[in-house]
């Protein structure tokens, strides 16, 4: 009797923990993948939120692609901090989630490096390298991105540099684009880098930006499934963003100029049950009155 009595409160406490553990996070880890990585560089919340918003488990390599790009300025305000405080964590999940907005996700991004299965397609020895430039509080040198671009794939030696040929797929993030001008930019370039051969597979030789096939570290058919996956309206994607917000634990001004999910050039209606209600459109004004003649 005592060792029921003390099995039913070990496992009454077991669930409080993780219960609440789920509370404090925005999300249950339990159902979606993860692993220590991903949550020690601060993603853990943004892959569980796609999962939670989508069904399907996100890339998480292309998820520290998009952080490693999101490294580029720095993070705090004072330019010290880096994402082990809360500001500049929380700086680097936003830029994640808006490039997530601007340019979707893949569900794979394996290439024929071996990658054990809990890792999902993101070998430990990466996220090793990754580190640094996660949790530096300075911005990383244009060498050190240029060496780690090889692990995502991008062309990187004598006549190429790695950072380079990263800024130029995404080319156009910072600069004042809407963000259907920025996907279509993003689109538009890795339409002819993912052409297939006369095989059905892919071409033997790289793009200008990527390695060859067999040395493009999945990056290819990641960015093939990106290609032909059809974009998320404006609505599903500003639903996305809140998903994910929540699951990250950001607190957003809704429907105000300081809601980071919402984006220039987005158009919004009122969905009811959809989360926080979006903007509605207004009509159009009504046509002017003829000058001199009948009222």
């Amino acid at each position: 009797m005592k060792n029921f009595k003390h099995l039913l409160v070990t496992t009454l406490l077991l669930t409080a923990t993780v219960s609440f553990a789920q509370e404090e996070k925005g999300y249950d880890p339990f159902s979606c993948e993860t692993n220590k990585s991903i949550e020690l560089a601060g993603l853990e919340c943004v892959a569980c939120g796609i999962t939670k918003f989508s069904g399907k488990d996100p890339s998480h390599k292309w998820l520290a692609l998009l952080a490693l790009k999101s490294r580029e300025s720095n993070l705090t305000h004072d330019g010290k901090g880096s994402p082990a405080s809360e500001e500049g964590r929380q700086t680097l999940q936003k830029r994640v989630i808006q490039k997530l907005q601007d340019y979707s996700y893949c569900d794979s991004f394996k290439g024929k490096e071996k990658v054990s299965k809990n890792m999902v397609d993101m070998p430990a020895g990466t996220w090793n390298e990754l580190y640094p430039f996660i949790t530096r509080p300075v911005r990383p040198s244009d060498k050190a991105y240029d060496k780690i671009s090889e692990h995502f794939g991008f062309k990187n030696g004598l006549f190429s540099s790695g950072k380079k040929n990263m800024d130029y797929l995404f080319e156009g993030f910072d600069e004042n684009y809407s963000m259907e001008d920025k996907r279509k930019m993003f689109r538009e370039k890795i339409a002819g880098a993912v052409k297939f051969d006369a095989n059905g597979g892919p071409p033997d030789s790289g793009s200008n930006f990527m390695e060859s096939a067999d040395d493009d570290k999945g990056l290819r058919n990641c960015l093939r499934e990106i290609k032909e996956k059809p974009p998320l309206e404006d609505q599903e994607n500003f639903r996305m963003c809140e998903v994910v917000a929540k699951a990250c634990g950001i607190e957003r001004q809704p429907m105000t100029a300081g809601d980071f999910c919402m984006r220039k050039g987005m158009r919004l209606t009122a969905v009811p049950g959809a989360g926080t209600p979006a903007r509605p459109v207004l009509p159009p004004p009504p046509p002017p009155r003829p000058q001199g003649g009948a009222r």
